[in-house]
Formats: structure tokens, sequence, C-alpha cells
């Protein structure tokens, strides 16, 4: 066997037999070179202090040594003492076997995961508030990041160790190699080198192929706190304040009317005469500005709420146009005479001559079941196909919203309408309300309840005839007749009184009736109202549509500005203040998870690969496992006590050695030169 020696600081290190004589040494400098020789089997390594006691290691190796028995005579079981396992050693033992610590590691790292996905689901969407002691949720993900990247960390590291010492036993193996595996298990750095070294891509076994993969998960890890940090963002979002109250206009029972003029007629408010003219002139594009509502934040919402309101409804009558063009009682072609006739036979309206466009919209007390019916023919620019006919009808109705603002931009929706029909205690009872609608359920706040019915008076009720719950009569009891009635919450029940249908209907008529377009000189002329119902020869059913309803939306927003009861009828709200909420990007949050997935995968093929019946030997990243191992001759000569690091590494790299187990049961690394 080869020899090496060094001394250092006083102490003597020989490559000495395994029963060495004592040594007498009295200088320094001197070596006895009856421990130098070769062949005499398995060398053990004996340090003695020059001129001083031998040390702890010599001791034990030598067996003639007295102090050395004492040493080994120190175990109470030697002496027949039967000796009782602490729980602490016992603890320590089951910490130190097999893949125990690994599996913590793991453990702590998919609690950590967890602790993070929990926080990030708890704190979703939530106001961004701080934490006791000033720590936020980026604090909080940082902690349990490094805690993640530490648990992985353990299971990534001891792998590669012990992946080393399971390469060395397989076959002979680069010296160079146990340096390499060493680093990797240290740091990002050196594992990225490991990872694309030549050498080592030049064999692939499954030993090194799990060696470079958790070298690239270690490589992965370094980066996990910037990502980690991406998870969160802030972002600007509205939160509900209680210290303001908000309200938007909603009535049941609408009653406005101008001054008395007359028996039974009153003339019309301003506000609705001005909604009027504005439907039909310039309605705005969104009809929920002109509507009443108390939102000082400019961020609103508002549960779905009902109110009263007007509806319409459109169609074509396009085949009930008669042309009556060379009929008797009209002018002989080519001039044209469409003409369209009532139920009676009458005329309603006709085109023709230059009349081009004409529309009816009479009023008929005997009819009160609506607020207007309006009949329209159209001609197209100048005649270039056959005439069209519309019908529309306006009523009073309940409709059910939807409304909310955004920074300022208000927004509603009709959910639904339903109409309201005569009231037939109109006559009966004398009661002023034309029309009358009373529910079997009602929206409270936001919410659908029923309504309690009542066959008696009392408090906050209102008597309603039968035939007006959830139903809409197009005719009129009279006096004579009897009519069954209940009694409905205030809530639940609808009203529009008379005089106010009786001036919208007038102040419609005035504005719609007998409207015309005529071709004069080759310019067609006509009101504003009719041109903005002809538009240029070009209407049809949906812009006749859009037109009227435009009207309706106009006039339902005054109606529930001017509610019998004002504001105290108003529908209340939530408003919302800007504020600092936690938004989540998931898709930051795979990296971590992708993290603990391929730490768990490679745990779990280490396991697999690391031969059965191991556990208690499993040496990992222990040094001392290279300390009590026998080494070679042909590699302990190559390098000496004044190497570097450096000429170590070159002779390594040209050196193979493989892990046995030598006759004596000891790890013994057994090799040569590439160079021989």
């Amino acid at each position: 066997m080869g020899t090496y020696h060094g001394i250092q600081e006083g102490v003597q290190f020989h490559n000495t037999p395994t029963d060495p004589s004592p040594i007498e040494t009295t200088s320094p400098t001197s070596i006895d070179t009856k421990y130098t020789s070769c062949g005499q089997g398995p060398p053990a390594y004996q340090a003695v202090e020059i001129g001083r006691k031998a040390s702890f290691d010599s001791l034990l190796l030598d067996k003639d040594n007295q102090d050395a028995s004492t040493w080994a005579s120190s175990d109470p079981q030697s002496h027949g003492i039967e000796r009782v396992e602490s729980a602490w050693e016992r603890v320590k033992r089951f910490w130190h076997y097999g893949w125990v610590v690994e599996i913590f590691g793991i453990a702590l790292a998919i609690i950590s995961l967890m602790s993070i996905f929990i926080a990030l689901q708890c704190y979703k969407g939530q106001e961004a508030k701080a934490w006791p002691l000033f720590i936020t949720l980026n604090s909080f993900i940082a902690v349990f990041t490094v805690l993640l990247k530490a648990g992985i960390a353990v299971p990534l590291s001891e792998g590669i160790s012990q992946l080393k010492w399971q390469w060395f036993e397989q076959n002979p193996r680069r010296l160079v190699d146990m340096h390499e595996f060493d680093e990797a298990s240290r740091d990002a750095w050196t594992s990225l080198l490991f990872i694309f070294r030549i050498d080592s891509m030049r064999e692939f076994t499954v030993t090194k192929g799990l060696a470079r993969f958790a070298a690239f998960v270690m490589v992965l890890a370094f980066a996990a706190d910037p990502f980690s940090q991406q998870i969160i963002e802030y972002v600007d979002c509205p939160q509900v304040s209680t210290d303001v109250q908000v309200a938007i206009a909603r009535t049941n029972n609408y009653v406005a009317q101008g001054g008395h003029v007359g028996a039974g007629e009153s003339d019309i408010d301003s506000p609705m005469a001005v909604a009027i003219i504005t439907g039909l002139v310039d309605p705005p594009p969104n009809p929920a500005t002109l509507v009443n509502v108390d939102c000082v934040s400019g961020n609103c919402t508002f549960p779905r709420f009902q109110t009263i309101g007007v509806c319409h409804t459109c169609q074509d009558i396009s085949r009930d146009v008669q042309n009556m063009t060379g009929k008797p009682g009209s002018s002989p072609p080519p001039i044209k005479n469409y003409t369209l006739l009532d139920a009676d036979g009458d005329v309603q309206t006709w085109i023709g001559m230059g009349t081009v466009f004409s529309t009816s919209a009479p009023v008929r007390l005997e009819s009160m079941s609506h607020l207007m019916e309006l009949k329209i023919l159209s001609a197209p620019d100048r005649w270039a196909g056959p005439p069209a006919a519309f019908a529309c009808q306006m009523y009073p109705c309940v409709r059910t919203y939807d409304a909310g603002i955004t920074n300022t931009v208000r927004k509603e929706t009709v959910l639904e309408s339903e109409r309201m029909g005569q009231n037939q205690l109109y006559f009966p009872d004398q009661e002023r309300s034309l029309f009358k609608l009373a529910s079997s359920s009602a929206l409270h706040d936001g919410v659908s309840a029923p309504c309690e019915r009542s066959d008696s008076p009392g408090e906050g009720l209102v008597k309603v005839a039968l035939a007006n719950i959830d139903a809409a009569p197009d005719t009129i009891a009279s006096n004579n007749d009897k009519v069954d009635s209940a009694y409905y919450p205030a809530s639940c029940v609808w009203t529009f009184g008379f005089s106010s249908a009786d001036v919208i209907k007038r102040q419609l008529a005035s504005e719609l009736d007998d409207a015309h377009m005529q071709m004069t000189g080759g310019v067609t002329t006509g009101p504003i109202v009719a041109k903005n119902i002809w538009r240029n020869g070009t209407a049809d059913l949906g812009s006749v549509d859009t037109f009227v309803r435009n009207l309706t939306d106009v006039m339902t927003a005054t109606i529930r500005n001017r509610g019998m009861d004002g504001s105290a009828e108003y529908a209340p709200g939530e408003v919302l203040v800007n504020s600092t909420c936690v938004g989540v990007r998931w898709a930051w949050f795979s990296y971590p998870v992708i993290l603990v997935f391929f730490a768990l995968v490679f745990f779990g093929l280490l396991v697999l690969h690391t031969p059965a019946g191991s556990a208690p030997r499993l040496w990992k990243s222990s040094s001392l496992a290279l300390l009590f191992s026998n080494v070679d001759e042909p590699i302990a000569k190559s390098v000496g006590f004044g190497s570097s690091h450096l000429q170590m590494k070159e002779v390594a790299k040209v050196t193979t050695a493989q892990l046995v187990r030598d006759d004596d049961g000891r790890a013994r690394f057994v090799g040569n030169s590439l160079n021989e």
C-alpha cells in the first residue's frame, strides 16, 4: 500500500498497519520508517502528538494502549450494566433513520404552500389593511416562501448527496464526480454548473439523471422569491361605506297634474310636459341620467326595485293599408292614395298626393285602457316602394329595475314590466286612481316576498278589487256593479291617478295627432316630431319602436321623480368608496406549486431508486463517511499534504474509484489512474 506523510503543528500522520507497535518520537521531524512500508494490509490512520499524550483516535486504534482499553470499556453494557436508552436518544435515532428528515422537509413545504393558498383565498378581493405589527400580506407570503424553499431544499440537497454514494457503488467513477456531486448539493449556481457539465452528459444513468433533475429544481427554487411577490397585486376597488345614505327615485303612486281648469279637467304639470317634448324631440342617450339619485361618491349600487312607469307596444300593420288610388272619391292616377281605416270603417289617416307621412293619435275618452294609441302611415322617399303602417300603444305599468352607478356613469336595466289595468273600484268607490295593480309578491330590499292578503281593513292596507290583483282589466266597472275586493299592504299596490292620465293623454295627442310630412318643390317638410319618426322615408318597425321607447323612458323618469310621497318612497342603496384591494394573479402562484410538485416527484423517485433495506445506512451529506473510509493506494499516493485544491481536482479527473466493502466490512475506495 502507498504511504502518505504529513507534519503540521507537532502532529505526525502515518499510514500504518492495522495493529501498529507503539511509536516513540523525540523530534518533530523524525519519521519512523517502520510504518511506511507497503503490503501490510488495509491501512489505518493514526495521529500521535509529538512529545505529548496519544490522541483520542490513537487510543481507539491501539489495542495494547491502556487508555484505549479504558475508553473501550466505558460502555455500561461492557461492565454488565443494562443501559436504558433515553427519550432524547430515541428521538435522535428516529430523526436520523432513513428519510425521516426529508419527509419532514416535504411536509414543511406542503404546509407552507397551503398557508399561502389559504391566505390568498381569504384576502382575495378584500380591502388591503395592515396586520398587527405592520405586517403585510406580501411579508406573510415572503416568510412562507422562505419556509417552502427550506423544506424542499432538504430532500433535494440530501438526495443529491445520497445519489453520490450510489453513483460510486455502481461502477468505477472519476474521483472528480465526488467533488461535482458535493458542489451540486450546496447552492443554485453549482447546481446549474452540474446540469450542463459536458463530462456529466456523456453517460446517462438513472442515478445521474435524478441528480441533474434535483439540481434543476434547486435552480428553480432560487428564483421563487421574486415569483412569489408577483402573486399579489393591489387594485382599486369600490367598498361599501356605511357612513353615507344613498337612494334612487321610485314610486308606488303617481297623481301629479297641473292646475284645475274646468269640470273634470286639469292642465298638465310642467315637468311632464317638458318630459314629453324632450322624449319626442331630443331624448338623451341615457335616460337614467334624468332620474333623481343621491350618490355623493359617484359609485353606488342599488338592490332590485319596482316603480310605476310607462310602457309600450308597437306592431307592423302594413297589411291593413288600403290602396285607394284611382277609386271613387280619390284623385285619378298617378296621384296615389293609401288609407288606414278604423274598426268602424272610418278613415284614421291617409297619405297621397304630396303627403308622404301621416299620424293619428286622437283622444278617445271612451277608451281609457291606455295613455296613447298611435297609428303611423309612412311612404318611402319619393315613393320608391309601398307604404308601411305601424300601431303603437302606451300605458301605465310597473317596471322592475336593476340599477347602479360606476364612476358617475349611471346604468339601469329593465328586468321586467307588468301592465296596470283599469281600476275596478274607480266608479263604485269613487276612487281617483284610474289605473291600479296589486301584486301577490313584491320586492323588499331587492328580495321578492309574498304580500299578505287581508279581508278586512287595517293600518297600512289598501283596498283592491280582486280583478286588479296580478291582472290588468281593459274595461272598467260601473257604479252599479258589485266588485269583490280585498286588502293588500301599500307596498304591494300601485296606482295611477285619473287626472294624471288624462293630461298626459291630451298632451301626447296634441303633439302626435295629425302630424304630416309634405313634399313641396322636391323638398319634404314637416314638424320635428314627424321628421324624427319618418327618418327620410326609412321608418321601419325597429326605428318606430325605439322612438316610442325613448319617449316612455323619459316619461318614466319624471313619474319616478314626482311620486306622491316624494323621497320617502325612494329605493335605498349602498355607497361605494374607492379603496385598495388585494388581487391575486393565480398564474404566478403556479410557480411554487410546480416547485413542490417537482420536489415530491424527485423524492418519490429517489426512494424507489434507493436499494431496499438501506435505510440505516444512508450517508447522504455526511462527511464522516469519507473520514472513516479506506482509500486504495493508487488514490492515496496521487496527492500530498501540500497539494492545492486545483491539483487535487486535476488528479481526480484522471482517477477512477469505486466504493466497495472490504473483507473487514469497512467502506473502501478502490481504483486506479486513467493514465496508466
